[in-house]
């Protein structure tokens, strides 16, 4: 399997799990408690980020970009991304964590 096939592979995946939270949120029971959305909102979060640096060397690359450039632009943008979102200092949690 070569590097754009992983990539596309791993972009279908994050598709069909922001689908599947999508349904699971519309035939879930109507709920206002915080922790129940912010479990949504993460996974979400949690689908879309790796689609996007999925696609990201896709992008890049039709817009001209040499394979250095696209390598050190990936990991600009994977670099803040990295640490773990369910830290204890996570603004989202409050008293969840």
């Amino acid at each position: 399997m070569e590097g754009s096939e992983a990539l596309s592979t791993i972009a279908e995946v994050s598709l069909g799990l922001a689908g599947f939270t999508g349904i699971a949120a519309l035939l879930g029971r109507v709920s206002h408690d915080p922790l129940l959305r912010m479990r949504l909102s993460a996974l979400l979060l949690m689908t879309f980020g790796p689609l996007l640096m999925c696609l990201l060397p896709f992008i890049l690359t039709a817009f001209g970009l040499r394979d250095i450039r696209v390598w050190f632009v990936g990991n600009c943008v994977l670099a803040p991304t990295a640490s773990p979102p369910y830290s204890s200092s996570h603004p989202g949690l409050g008293d969840y964590a």
